[in-house]
């Protein structure tokens, strides 16, 4: 159990395993009094000129004290039997967010995908469905529309 934060030395789950949320958001839920970390799971990324894995989906942690943080597992799952899917783990997705949508009183999810020339300027943004708790294993992508405009969703 941590009580500070230890700079430079690797941060284990309440499991003991190393905490798999790169380009991460944080995210509290005045709902619950929990905070949720979001971002991308590396556990497969060796780096270096021969790395073909740049994530294995989005995985979730969450935390009443921002030290000790408590795995959920994927919430966002790759997709490594389709290499046209955005979720294909050889295309650049990072910066997962979960935002509250308070007109609708659901969460969403954003995710920025890099994904080559299929993808209109290499950029793709993928949306999940609205879902009533911060935090869920069972999530499905959806793509954005062409014409969404964020600010108009909530």
């Amino acid at each position: 159990m941590y009580h500070s934060f230890k700079p430079g030395k690797k941060w284990l789950d309440t499991e003991g395993k190393a905490i798999q949320a790169h380009g991460f958001s944080v995210f509290y839920s005045e709902e619950d009094g929990t905070y949720y970390w979001y971002g991308e799971n590396k556990e497969y990324t060796k780096g270096g000129p021969s790395n073909t894995i740049w994530h294995w989906g989005v995985r979730a942690y969450s935390s009443k004290d921002l030290y000790n943080w408590k795995d959920l597992g994927l919430i966002i799952h790759p997709d490594p039997d389709d290499l046209n899917s955005p979720l294909h783990p050889t295309y650049c997705m990072d910066r997962p967010h979960i935002v509250y949508c308070k007109k609708s009183g659901k969460y969403v999810a954003w995710l920025k995908i890099m994904a080559g020339a299929k993808f209109k300027n290499n950029i793709h943004l993928m949306r999940l469905p609205q879902t009533d708790t911060a935090a869920r294993s069972d999530m499905a992508l959806n793509e954005m529309p062409d014409d969404f405009r964020p600010a108009s969703s909530c």
